[in-house]
């Protein structure tokens, strides 16, 4: 998930999204490049995980942090469930699609941008720390 995608997340529609799955549904999962064909033995463990998942999250309260839900699930949910190929993934109502560079060239130069902008953030955060000190107004 992106940097703040966790804050995306509703919790009332991640509640109907959790009791929608199923896991009749699905014959195949993709872990890695490798598509994995579900037996009855993969589906029954599929189906124990996602009902302690289900179980977690429909015990969530509002203000509640949701991504502990996520620590009893395995590759296989996570792929059964969440991700929707390679470059996309679908958790409740958030839906993401992450941007995969074409080639190094330009995976070296997003990497570029992002540090600069990491670095403008980080530059932000110290003058207005240095504001407070100095007890002058934000506009």
């Amino acid at each position: 998930m992106a940097l703040y995608g966790h804050t995306k997340i509703d919790i009332a529609a991640l509640k109907r999204w959790a009791n929608s799955l199923d896991v009749n549904k699905i014959t195949k999962v993709d872990i890695g490049g490798t598509v994995i064909d579900l037996d009855e033995t993969a589906k029954k463990i599929l189906e124990q995980q996602r009902n302690l998942f289900v179980t977690m999250i429909n015990n969530l309260k509002p203000n509640d942090d949701w991504r502990i839900c996520r620590d009893v699930i395995s590759r296989m949910f996570d792929n059964a469930f969440i991700r929707i190929d390679n470059n996309s993934l679908r958790f409740a109502d958030y839906y993401e699609c992450l941007i995969i560079p074409s080639n190094m060239k330009t995976y070296k130069k997003s990497l570029k941008a992002l540090t600069i902008l990491m670095l403008v953030k980080l530059i932000y955060i110290i003058m207005i720390k240095l504001l407070h000190q100095l007890e002058l107004k934000v506009i």
